[in-house]
């Protein structure tokens, strides 16, 4: 995602503003958003600057001029989310017509076995490709699929996290998989690819308006 200075980008769950932080270091105009009022507070006081706005977002249709964004970016968000129609509306609503939009959500088919509901007690619904897929069907037919994959050492380690909170864990069959007491010293983004092949395999599913590949 190249962001440039005169980009309006817009991010839908912004969490405690880290991430939008560095989104304001490309020199574009940012603003950031989310429905917990404890952390845009938190965000407020840590990162504000004058290109990134924090502002809160109380879940309905977001009060802002439509078509008013190159970018909006909503990581780790739609598995959160109760209303869909209202979610897709808000972002088919405020993007450009030429914009970008990029969602991601966790990928179920490593986490959970098949009927199981989420064990993150803040997730209403995960998906794999098939659930996506469907849902997108519905509400922004016009998006393309992708898999967020990485090296095999950094799957290795995701999905020997989320095992023990599967079903069908079995704590005999527990391999040990080496964990690194700082990540950011041994990983960059340059471990991570995205890909149409085999979506399900990946950790995360990535959603977008426009082709990337």
């Amino acid at each position: 995602m190249n962001i440039k200075p005169s980009n309006s980008v817009l991010e839908i769950g912004c969490g405690d503003g880290y991430g939008a932080r560095i989104l304001s270091e490309t020199g574009a105009k940012i603003t950031a958003m989310d429905i917990n009022i404890d952390t845009i507070n938190y965000a407020q006081r840590k990162y504000s600057k004058d290109n990134l706005t924090f502002l809160p977002y109380n879940g309905n249709i977001i009060d802002l001029p439509e078509h008013s964004f190159d970018i909006i970016i909503s990581f780790q968000v739609i598995e959160h989310v109760t209303n869909l129609d209202v979610y897709f509306q808000n972002i088919k609503r405020l993007v450009k017509h030429d914009g970008l939009v990029l969602i991601t959500t966790p990928n179920r088919t490593y986490r959970l076995t098949s009927g199981q509901k989420p064990w993150n007690q803040y997730h209403i619904t995960e998906y794999n490709e098939t659930g996506i897929k469907t849902i997108l069907k519905q509400h922004y037919p016009q998006s393309h699929v992708y898999s967020i994959s990485a090296n095999p050492e950094i799957v290795n380690i995701e999905k020997e996290r989320c095992r023990p909170q599967r079903y069908d864990y079995n704590a005999k069959e527990f391999h040990y998989v080496y964990r690194r007491s700082n990540y950011l010293d041994y990983y960059s983004t340059k471990d991570f690819y995205i890909t149409t092949d085999n979506i399900d395999e990946g950790l995360d599913i990535l959603i977008s308006n426009k082709q990337l590949l």
